[in-house]
């Protein structure tokens, strides 16, 4: 799509415009800045692309972004992003976001074209370069290659979650020699985790689409589109007896597709939910020729609006037949039915309770037959006992087994830090703590395990399986923030769990956990940031799950480098910068930077890494790495 952005005098003019309203700009600015007629009629047409903007769009874009995204976005809280780092993405991606991704409910009083000149009106730059699919494509369709030791096939190598790759070919005494060896560009932005299975990856970016790479030099082997953003990692898993196996893919809207691994045609498809309340965002596993998906509740971004009805949204699990991709079970987060809870002081009908989203990849525990997941804060008052939780599921009926609380009384919704409240906030605010990332099922010498999660306000927690959820032992490694602490993902290596720290006073750094007692065994203080961009929104937090090799943990940093460090002092051993722009296999120019969902991924004795999904400054690359570049 055909897309005119600002630059010089203009984009200057079109951002003061948009922060301050008119009068920052004289006529002779306007004139230089927006030349031409702004009565086209077909200046808004859907196949014209984006608008090149006139300063009527410009009145109305700011129109709407001060009734739509002002409150969120000038000040921003929780994880939404402030208004410099939406400058900072594509006016395709904007658009995605109002159209079918995390914004779709918020927006869905906007029409087509108001969409548009929104989505034209906020990125401050050029956009990324969108490559072609069939760009690259691999010569010949080389044979799939047999299921493999060291493969890498879903958020996990393994069902615990716990992120240590043993036969991925990379220990400490290697790491050192990592070289890149090729670079992918995403068509759009990068989204969540490359997965590695045989001679083939499989990868979605922000944009929906689905590509299938070959593994040691990056060609592309197929493509295919979801209908939104796919924000978690893709899964590959056996579909019947044949050994022909399906790459099942997940998007924000809830539509769930199998893939053929080898040609990429389409073998079913599952629509999770179709209402605009409820997103999936973490990753899909298998075990056992069932798939579990997470979904979460998403309305609590709307409850700033005195007349939405707050809050219906719930987190749950949907299971599937692998094969088939048939329901097998489908369980709400919250046991309590949802009812009608009074109305707000605007008169507006509220609901619960809601809340308690299940944001991240499940956990299988194939021993005891169970599914863990974490759930999120609620979005009403009182919080139920399923929020800020892991909560135990039978993993052949769905079942809940038990429910273990971490943090009680956790109710909040957007808009309710600090004193501006309004009708939709709870009547007693939380403090916005999530557990957000997966929970991992960790082995303890003696032979016992545990369930180790952490909270965005910075706790980590042990949970015994064995007693129903009892926590064991719990300690803070990093400050409370409504960005949050701990927020993604953990890795075990060595009788430790490693957690990336987001926010604390500095910010990033990593911290290493005895597994049995939770006494911190090392941590290793943030490097300086690096931004290689010029330092627009720089920050050395270390948002991205992180990644274990024996002797090694590999984490990525919002300042555009990734870490290996020694898990035994925590020393970095080896670093690269991915923010700089690179040419990739596909014919664009690949822009690494922030680095955050998925992580990192080891195989066949290479790492890849996505660049460009953290916080302020967008990317699209992957970049695949190889001892000597070889």
């Amino acid at each position: 799509m055909a897309y005119h952005s600002g630059h010089g005098i203009r984009q200057a003019c079109l951002t003061a415009l948009l922060a301050v309203g008119l009068a920052s700009c004289g006529s002779s600015q306007v004139e230089q800045a927006f030349p031409g007629d702004s009565t086209k009629d077909d200046k808004h047409s859907l196949n014209s692309g984006f608008p090149a903007m006139t300063i009527d769009d410009v009145v109305q874009a700011n129109a709407l972004y001060i009734r739509y995204c002002a409150m969120c976005h000038d000040k921003p809280q929780g994880q939404a992003p402030s208004r410099q780092a939406l400058g900072g993405l594509s006016a395709q991606r904007i658009y995605d976001a109002l159209a079918s991704g995390p914004m779709q409910a918020a927006a869905a009083s906007l029409s087509e074209p108001e969409k548009r000149v929104l989505a034209a009106s906020l990125p401050a730059g050029e956009p990324l370069p969108e490559p072609a699919l069939d760009a690259n494509m691999c010569a010949a369709a080389e044979p799939l290659v047999a299921p493999a030791i060291g493969e890498w096939s879903a958020w996990s190598p393994d069902p615990g979650n716990t992120r240590y790759q043993p036969a991925g070919g990379l220990d400490v005494r290697s790491v050192s020699k990592l070289k890149l060896k090729w670079v992918f560009a995403y068509p759009g932005s990068v989204a969540g985790l490359p997965l590695v299975v045989g001679n083939r990856i499989v990868t979605a970016g922000a944009s929906g689409v689905v590509v299938s790479l070959d593994a040691r030099t990056g060609c592309t082997y197929w493509t295919a589109k979801m209908s939104a953003e796919v924000r978690g990692a893709p899964l590959v898993a056996p579909i019947g007896n044949n050994g022909k196996r399906a790459a099942i893919v997940a998007d924000a809207a809830g539509l769930v597709v199998a893939f053929d691994l080898s040609s990429g045609k389409r073998l079913w498809e599952h629509r999770a939910f179709i209402d605009r309340i409820h997103r999936i965002t973490g990753s899909p596993v298998h075990y056992n020729g069932r798939i579990y998906v997470p979904i979460a509740g998403f309305d609590a971004q709307n409850a700033s609006n005195a007349d939405y009805e707050c809050c219906k949204g719930r987190g749950g699990v949907v299971a599937l037949e692998v094969a088939s991709g048939k329901l097998l079970w489908k369980q709400d987060a919250i046991a309590e039915p949802l009812r009608k809870a009074g109305t707000n002081s605007r008169g507006t009908q509220m609901f619960g309770p809601a809340g308690a989203s299940i944001w991240s990849a499940p956990t299988v525990d194939a021993k005891r037959g169970v599914l863990y997941v974490t759930t999120g804060n609620a979005f009403t008052y009182p919080a139920p006992r399923e929020s800020d939780a892991i909560i135990a599921f039978d993993l052949i009926t769905g079942t809940r087994k038990w429910v273990s609380q971490a943090i009680a009384g956790d109710a909040f919704v957007a808009g309710c830090h600090g004193r501006d409240l309004h009708p939709n906030c709870p009547k007693v605010v939380g403090p916005d703590a999530d557990l957000g990332m997966p929970a991992v099922l960790a082995d303890l010498q003696d032979g016992r395990q545990l369930l180790l999660a952490a909270s965005k306000n910075g706790m980590v927690f042990a949970f015994d399986p064995d007693r129903s959820g009892r926590i064991v032992w719990k300690t803070r490694v990093a400050t409370g923030n409504a960005t949050g602490s701990l927020i993604l993902g953990a890795a075990v290596e060595g009788g430790r769990v490693y957690l990336p720290v987001s926010y604390n006073k500095p910010e990033g750094g990593v911290v290493a956990l005895d597994i049995a007692t939770g006494k911190v065994a090392w941590r290793a203080a943030p490097e300086k940031p690096v931004c290689s961009w010029g330092g627009a929104a720089c920050s050395s937090a270390q948002r991205s799950p992180p990644t274990s090799v024996p002797g090694a943990v590999f984490a990525g940093s919002n300042d555009g480098v990734i870490r290996a460090y020694d898990t035994r002092s925590g020393a970095v051993i080896w670093r690269f910068d991915t923010g700089k722009p690179r040419k990739a296999a596909n014919g664009v120019i690949a822009t690494g930077g922030p680095m955050g969902r998925g992580g990192q991924t080891v195989a066949g004795g290479m790492l890849y890494v996505n660049a460009g999904a953290g916080y302020g400054r967008p990317g699209n690359a992957l970049l695949a790495f190889s001892l000597d570049g070889k």
